[in-house]
């Protein structure tokens, strides 16, 4: 029975992502060690800002989605430079940011902010699975949001519990639109 760390390393494969952009933190544990064992490139830095502005980065050189991945509280909030960066440049950035465990959201946990809301003003999309079964489905419609239409950032919350949570019925990921824009004709030329 997959926990939502592999659903989640799975879904990167299956839309072709081969990298994550990262800053090891607590809430990341999991989700870091199963992309390690399953060949995703982990690179690690040394500040969430360098984080975001990386992973944007490679967004614009390859015009495909790039994952950055922090982790939760002060962590997400020193992403958000780069997201919004990212937003003011129509780069396709996938911005996660670990959380404490959903059971404790509203108790004033330690370092419990509202992540998804303070995102919405920079992100085409912002959203958090409610359990490990759905992080599939989310990664795929965050990846669709990022590269549809204008592209631009989005961002996705996984509390802890969620990447550690385990599914015997995970969600699969949506057909994905293709990246990149229409060609015109030679005629319409």
């Amino acid at each position: 029975m997959p926990n939502g760390a592999e659903l989640f390393v799975g879904a990167l494969q299956q839309l072709g992502i081969d990298r994550i952009f990262t800053l090891v933190g607590d809430h990341l544990n999991e989700v870091l060690a199963v992309a390690g064992r399953a060949g995703i490139q982990i690179i690690d830095m040394r500040h969430e800002s360098g984080v975001t502005h990386a992973a944007d980065a490679w967004a614009r050189i390859t015009r495909k989605p790039a994952v950055s991945l922090v982790t939760g509280g002060p962590g997400h909030t020193n992403s958000l430079t780069g997201i919004a960066t990212a937003f003011l440049a129509a780069s396709p950035l996938i911005a996660v940011s670990g959380s404490r465990a959903s059971t404790l959201a509203d108790r004033q946990a330690f370092q419990d902010i509202e992540q998804v809301n303070m995102t919405r003003p920079v992100v085409k999309w912002a959203a958090q699975p409610p359990n490990a079964a759905q992080i599939p489905f989310y990664l795929g419609r965050a990846y669709a949001e990022a590269s549809s239409g204008r592209q631009g950032p989005v961002h996705l919350t996984i509390p802890v519990d969620v990447f550690l949570g385990k599914t015997e019925t995970p969600a699969s990921v949506p057909v994905m639109p293709a990246v990149g824009g229409a060609s015109a004709c030679a005629a319409d030329l």
